[in-house]
């Protein structure tokens, strides 16, 4: 109901309502699954790989900003990796298909 009357002064109306319904009637796999892990993996690679190597270097570096640093370059190094992995797979997985 309220889409009527938000619509009923626009000039633009069919054409809109055309594409809206070209979009929506999509056919095809959900890619929910795939979006979710584009964006979740690395975030929870990044916290998991800084939180061990927290830990591991925790009893090597005694100096705190030290510490923070060397964690961060590792975190990133294996984040970097695990997309790069990542990104291997789903190419060679998209070659097969």
């Amino acid at each position: 109901m309220n889409e009527q009357k938000f619509c009923q002064g626009c000039g633009q109306q069919p054409g809109c309502r055309q594409i809206f319904e070209q979009l929506t009637s999509r056919k095809g796999p959900s890619l929910t699954a795939e979006v979710l892990a584009a964006f979740l993996v690395p975030i929870l690679t990044f916290i998991g790989t800084l939180l061990f190597s927290t830990h591991i270097l925790g009893n090597i570096i005694d100096t705190k900003p030290l510490l923070t640093v060397f964690s961060f370059i590792l975190a990133l190094a294996g984040t970097s990796a695990a997309i790069t992995i990542l990104n291997l797979l789903c190419n060679k997985y998209d070659r097969i298909r």
